[in-house]
């Protein structure tokens, strides 16, 4: 099994994915290269999901600014996503393997889309407003155009518009409980009412080191 290989495949469907919010087609993801991917694997910052030798799933930690890291790079191919997909829960495990892997570290998340957000809940990520981050890590995530804050892009912080209303980041419990515990937002996706049980199947994850 040649990891590059592997992770070329990712790379590709993580640069040209998209998915519909409220109506709107938007790309989720930033753009990455199977170099990218690569790094973070040799890192020991990743995690993939495999299925007959063919990769179904990828995730990752990316160094966003000093001891913080931002969960990204989150892509499952389509046959194994949600209700319609045959094997569900794909996004949770991994999710759960590479959070569990890393728990000692500061972890954001930030997404538009709803499944993530689910799959978030059900891995107990914390939601929190942007400005409840230490500053220095809110600047460093926050990529709002001035269309949305009113302000330029780096006067995000101390100006921005929508702080205290809208604009929320997902944060690991640990991460949570390391920054005082700050009081939690609400999310447009409420919190699932019982665990996800994964089934048996022939998927396996392979996690980075």
């Amino acid at each position: 099994m040649n990891i590059r290989d592997l992770l070329s495949v990712a790379a590709a469907a993580i640069s040209t994915s998209s998915i519909i919010v409220n109506g709107t087609t938007m790309a989720p993801l930033l753009p990455k290269t199977a170099d990218d991917l690569i790094g973070f694997w040799n890192a020991g910052l990743s995690v993939i999901a495999i299925q007959n030798d063919r990769i179904i799933g990828h995730a990752a930690i990316e160094p966003l600014i000093g001891e913080w890291f931002e969960l990204g790079a989150v892509w499952v191919d389509p046959s194994a996503r949600g209700a319609e997909g045959k094997h569900p829960h794909v996004g949770l495990r991994l999710y759960r393997a590479l959070l569990e892997r890393h728990r000692e570290k500061n972890i954001l998340a930030t997404t538009v889309n709803p499944a993530a957000m689910t799959v978030g809940w059900r891995v107990d990520l914390v939601p929190i407003l942007y400005e409840q981050l230490p500053q220095e890590v809110w600047a460093a995530t926050c990529c709002c155009p001035a269309t949305k804050t009113g302000v330029p892009r780096d006067q995000n912080v101390p100006h921005c518009t929508m702080r205290q209303k809208s604009c929320f980041v997902r944060i690991t419990s640990k991460t949570w409980q390391r920054i005082g515990c700050p009081e939690p937002c609400t999310l447009p996706i409420l919190r699932p009412e019982s665990s996800a049980t994964i089934p048996d199947d022939d998927i396996v994850i392979l996690l980075a080191g």
